[in-house]
């Protein structure tokens, strides 16, 4: 009877901590979304004195800049119309499972449109590309930030809730973070553009 007792109030002694523990998660990560995919968009305004041209090449060169082989990363280059479409990549801590990949690397697409003063940059597309049981395979990031969103990824164990979280906070963390760095690299190039024009 002793033994029961004391098995009954260790589970309610560990599930009133879970409880109390599930509240403690941290605050979820905010992604920009447009149409329910994780989307980064924005038309910049500068002044008239920037040239589609000086835009343009300033695209080129923050490329060079932001990714390692501009050559392999830039899909299509249209200069008479002022618009790069380029394939981008970038490495985020993965600990935890999404969509049954496990994956590091994350694939993205980049738009630049240029025009008289002003240019649009659009970064959208996110896949994370890993392995699942030695098979490659790719997950749609905005797909597995749904159900992030909306809690609908199961925690494993009764204590697990907090350390799932942290986990996926830790990753669209990075992924925020290192999208917010792109597009400052990108702003700042493009707002230096006319001082290397000669």
């Amino acid at each position: 009877m002793k033994h029961l007792i004391f098995i009954t109030l260790v589970f309610a002694g560990l599930a009133s901590y879970a409880q109390k523990d599930s509240t403690n998660v941290k605050t979820k990560v905010t992604l920009p979304l447009k149409d329910s995919l994780i989307t980064y968009e924005e038309v910049v305004t500068l002044d008239s004195t920037y040239t589609p041209s000086i835009l343009y090449k300033a695209t080129k060169t923050w490329f060079v800049k932001a990714f390692k082989n501009a050559k392999s990363v830039i899909q299509s280059d249209d200069a008479a119309n002022g618009l790069i479409l380029a394939k981008g990549t970038t490495t985020i801590p993965v600990s935890a499972y999404i969509i049954g990949a496990v994956a590091p690397d994350c694939e993205f697409t980049v738009q630049i449109d240029v025009k008289k003063g002003k240019y649009r940059y659009r970064i959208f597309g996110f896949q994370s590309t890993g392995t699942y049981m030695g098979n490659p395979i790719k997950a749609d990031m905005s797909m597995a930030y749904s159900k992030y969103l909306h809690s609908e990824y199961k925690p494993h164990g009764l204590l697990g809730i907090n350390k799932m979280y942290g986990k996926f906070n830790e990753t669209f963390g990075a992924l925020g973070l290192n999208m917010q760095l792109l597009v400052r690299g990108l702003k700042a190039t493009m707002a230096n553009s006319k001082k290397d024009d000669f």
